[in-house]
């Protein structure tokens, strides 16, 4: 398995909180090199830390093409998770095929997202792969989110 972190996850990346505004913003990408063995199941992808005590309230994903089988098979889950884990405690996008072609997911289809509370530590978004790459890409890709917390 292995752990890839996007450009807004890490420890010398601040995390934001709402304290001071009603809602963060951020955008959070993860690239993956053309030298990288490709995407496996059970990979994680680090988006960005969640403070505690905020709640995600709206979450939009992006990939490019990750498989470039002419059958792809990745797929991937994207939610909650602690710092260190190798699977998701809350998913809000569950068996998403969006790696197989590229594209952007405007919201999640449940409503998983809008029913969980906050939590009361830090949980990072992240993305679960859950099917590997048929074939990976010879070029590098970038999967990434846009997602927006408030405080409770």
């Amino acid at each position: 398995m292995a752990t890839y972190n996007s450009n807004k996850y890490g420890s010398s990346i601040p995390v934001l909180t709402a304290q001071q505004h009603t809602s963060i913003t951020r955008v959070c990408t993860v690239s993956i090199a053309a030298a990288d063995t490709g995407l496996a199941d059970g990979d994680i992808l680090n988006l960005c830390v969640i403070p505690a005590n905020h709640r995600v309230v709206g979450l939009s994903l992006f990939s490019g093409d990750l498989d470039a089988h002419a059958t792809p098979t990745i797929t991937f889950d994207v939610g909650l998770l602690d710092k260190g884990d190798a699977a998701l405690d809350t998913v809000f996008v569950s068996g998403s095929t969006l790696g197989q072609a590229g594209g952007t997911l405007a919201c999640p289809a449940t409503a998983t997202m809008f029913d969980t509370a906050a939590a009361s530590a830090n949980k990072v978004l992240a993305i679960e792969i859950t099917a590997s790459a048929a074939t990976k890409h010879a070029a590098a890709r970038t999967v990434g989110a846009v997602v927006t917390y408030v405080p409770e």
